[in-house]
């Protein structure tokens, strides 16, 4: 007499679709060799100043200028030390990796200072406060700050952005 066989464990099918989903998302990435599909960044640095004076602790985000292509479009993004210095990362998919760099092409630039909620742990009483807002939103769209960059192949030394 044979043993009867053992039903197979049913996965709940939202469980299965998210599962599946996750595999297909970490397999695209080693698809086409080393390089295919990735954009090339390039080291790229800068300084914001405010009336000539370093602006601190304030996020710099570069919006590729031009008409906006189909998928993800990376957006290189810095934050200002106490000298007002910043270095670009970029997203490039994978969740938690800020590569440095930028790709190469011409951005329209934003500058803004953080609020108190971009601060994950702002409700701490430790928590750091958030920077004055001396720009008052001025430059926070890319849009239409008036600010633009160009990011060449190599390293790149920006010109300060001085605003007023």
């Amino acid at each position: 007499m044979t043993p009867a066989p053992h039903p197979s464990p049913r996965i709940p099918r939202p469980l299965a679709r998210l599962a599946m989903a996750a595999l297909f998302a970490a397999a695209i990435p080693s698809c086409g060799g080393d390089t295919k599909g990735r954009v090339a960044l390039h080291p790229a640095s800068g300084q914001v100043l405010f009336r000539g004076q370093p602006l601190a602790d304030v996020q710099v985000v570069f919006r590729p200028a031009g008409p906006e292509k189909p998928g993800l479009t990376p957006v290189p993004i810095g934050r200002t030390d106490p000298e007002g210095k910043f270095r670009l990362t970029t997203s490039v998919g994978d969740v938690g990796s800020l590569p440095e760099g930028a790709p190469a092409g011409d951005y329209l630039v934003g500058i803004s200072t953080p609020r108190p909620s971009d601060s994950v742990d702002f409700l701490r009483k430790d928590a750091p406060k958030a920077t004055p807002d001396v720009l008052r939103g001025r430059y926070a769209d890319p849009g239409t700050s008036g600010l633009k960059a160009t990011i060449k192949p190599g390293p790149n030394a920006l010109e300060p952005f001085d605003l007023k």
